[in-house]
């Protein structure tokens, strides 16, 4: 399947001579529903891209948009902007009214419901929502293609507010998605987004809040310190 990935860059950077690398794609089930990735030797030639299987019955036009969503972090060159990288975004922007909605924590649940009645007016579709592992540096974090919110096991005990906060957080990226920017960068946290966070009620305080909860929160195995989101 190196053909997607040669069309991908003649149409990305028309004015390189790409004869000179060697593209190769893979598709795995290994990956999280519509994950990729690239390996390549640093100052070689050779690059693998890595799709999870689910891509390979996507139109090539979307499959073309995001191995060049993956090819403005490899190259330098200035790119053509009439690209396929909107097809991609706009794919990943809707991917996710097709995901089947399979795995609710109850618990979970009860905090989508509150956040979705309180700051969205009710209108965010119910996404998957699992607890993930007991983590103080990734606190929470949405994954597009699968459409699942994952929240740190700690918050299984937490005050219901911070909790809450946490759901706030992902489901605002839910709601915003993403951009990627001319330089390559995907963009999670636009100044809109970060606009809309502050309207959480309590906001001023809540970094506080959450660092005193965590503090002595015991790690597994190794300790992680500096919250992030995603």
């Amino acid at each position: 399947m190196s053909r997607l990935c040669n069309d991908a860059f003649r149409k990305l950077y028309p004015n390189v001579d790409g004869s000179s690398y060697n593209f190769e794609l893979k598709y795995s089930r290994a990956f999280k529903s519509y994950n990729a990735n690239v390996h390549y030797l640093r100052g070689g030639r050779s690059f693998t891209f890595k799709m999870a299987y689910e891509w390979k019955s996507v139109d090539d036009d979307i499959q073309i948009g995001m191995l060049q969503h993956l090819m403005l972090k490899l190259f330098k060159f200035k790119a053509d902007p009439q690209n396929n990288i909107e097809f991609y975004e706009s794919f990943m922007r809707h991917v996710h009214k097709a995901v089947p909605k399979t795995n609710i924590d109850p618990i979970l649940r009860e905090s989508f419901e509150r956040v979705n009645d309180k700051y969205f007016f009710g209108v965010i579709e119910i996404a998957n929502l699992v607890w993930g592992t007991a983590s103080r540096r990734r606190l929470g974090h949405y994954q597009y293609g699968n459409d699942t919110i994952t929240v740190s096991s700690f918050f299984k005990e937490s005050p219901i507010h911070l909790l809450d906060y946490i759901m706030y957080h992902e489901m605002l990226h839910k709601k915003h998605k993403f951009k990627t920017t001319k330089g390559g960068k995907s963009l999670h946290h636009s100044a809109v987004f970060r606009r809309d966070e502050k309207l959480f009620e309590g906001y001023d305080g809540i970094d506080r809040e959450l660092n005193k909860f965590l503090r002595f929160k015991r790690v597994p195995k190794k300790k992680m310190f500096g919250m992030f989101f995603s």
